[in-house]
């Protein structure tokens, strides 16, 4: 597996030109495409495999825990290092490859290491960040396995029903972490799913709808985060329609009265 993800490493630093402070130290050089999707395939096909057959997951020992997570055995230690350079190698993938069938490789690649970027912290926010985008602009094969990769990943946290207690706890620092991870990836949906609202016709009424129902999905799995930040939404949506209302400007009011009241209504 160290070999597999060295390979990868060095194929995209130099068949991808990725930029960094120091060179391949495995002597592998790639210049052919054929190589380099040869390495990609046996790293997607071999990687997840082996470190779930070394990590296997098992069901949580109730419904308010999380499942036990590979960090939480010893020999997470000796593999931590190489599961976190192919998790940061995957982000690269999927930011520089435009390819369709790759982007949705690499979903499916996020989907079943889910697991492992919770037991990486620094690791969440630009997945996060790549999900959302994928999740919000990608084509609609990308946007399911975007939205799938998402969900697995906030189940994976820490249950949030256990918010409240585990912040006066003697490990409150880090359960007050994943709970701002919580909030994170249900403010960048929303704004993102607001961003698409603006453009509503008949050719991306469909997208809409499925963010639709996929937000609601995930605001269904923490109800106290989603209170909290539907109550900050939609008191700014009543402040500009307010400021709308009063302006006296029969353009604004119209644009207000549309966007403003479609977007409260899928809310």
């Amino acid at each position: 597996m160290r070999q597999l993800c060295a390979a990868l490493h060095a194929a995209i630093t130099t068949f991808l030109h990725r930029q960094q402070d120091t060179p391949t130290q495995h002597g592998l050089v790639v210049k052919d495409s054929v190589v380099f999707n040869g390495i990609v395939a046996s790293c997607f096909q071999h990687i997840p495999l082996c470190l779930h057959h070394h990590f296997p997951l098992s069901a949580p020992p109730s419904s308010t825990m999380s499942c036990p997570l590979p960090s939480s055995q010893e020999a997470w230690r000796k593999v931590r290092r190489t599961v976190k350079l192919y998790l940061t190698d995957l982000l690269f993938l999927a930011e520089t490859l435009q390819d369709l069938d790759m982007q949705k490789a690499v979903l499916k690649q996020f989907h079943s290491m889910a697991s492992y970027f919770v037991c990486l912290p620094k690791l969440l926010k630009p997945l996060n960040k790549c999900l959302v985008e994928k999740w919000s602009t990608g084509e609609n094969s990308v946007q399911v396995l975007a939205f799938l990769a998402m969900r697995r990943t906030v189940l994976l946290q820490p249950h949030p029903a256990l918010h409240t207690l585990l912040k006066v706890s003697s490990c409150g620092l880090a359960m007050n972490v994943c709970f701002h991870l919580y909030a994170l990836y249900f403010k960048k949906t929303y704004m993102a799913f607001v961003r698409n609202c603006k453009f509503c016709s008949t050719v991306t009424l469909a997208g809409i709808l499925f963010m639709v129902n996929s937000l609601v999905e995930l605001l269904a799995l923490d109800p106290p985060t989603a209170y909290q930040h539907g109550f900050i939404y939609i008191r700014q949506l009543a402040i500009h329609l307010r400021a709308a209302l009063t302006s006296g400007k029969k353009d604004a009011q119209q644009v207000w009265r549309q966007k403003g009241l479609d977007t409260h209504t899928y809310n």
